[in-house]
């Protein structure tokens, strides 16, 4: 049986727990919330496999490093508000005015 989801993974944690060594707090913040559920918005697949398919031959369009593709915050939110799911986002500010619940984990200590 699978757990219900509780957090929507944006972009950017995708694409950091993607570099060769994750930002701690990041890795970390997972770990504690793994066991709740995650989940990703199908487009922030779209924004991975994409961000991807834009990159210059090489090292980095394996996928190591997507920080250079702007999430679409409003799919994203939509996707978690219909669910009643958090975002785990980095941009954060992103959502201010969306009334769904985010969560910084550079910032974040685990839960």
């Amino acid at each position: 049986m699978t757990a219900p989801l509780a957090w929507l993974i944006d972009r950017n944690v995708v694409s950091e727990m993607m570099r060769p060594r994750p930002e701690p707090r990041v890795a970390a913040f997972l770990d504690s919330i793994a066991g709740d559920g995650l989940g990703l918005a199908s487009v922030t697949v779209w924004e991975v496999l994409d961000g991807i398919g834009r990159l210059a031959p090489g090292k980095r369009r394996r996928g190591e490093a997507l920080d250079d593709h702007v999430p679409d915050a409003f799919l994203a939110a939509a996707a978690a508000a219909t669910r009643g799911l958090a975002v785990v986002t980095r941009n954060t500010g992103e959502f201010c005015n969306t009334d769904v619940e985010t969560v910084d984990p550079w910032a974040a200590g685990p839960q």
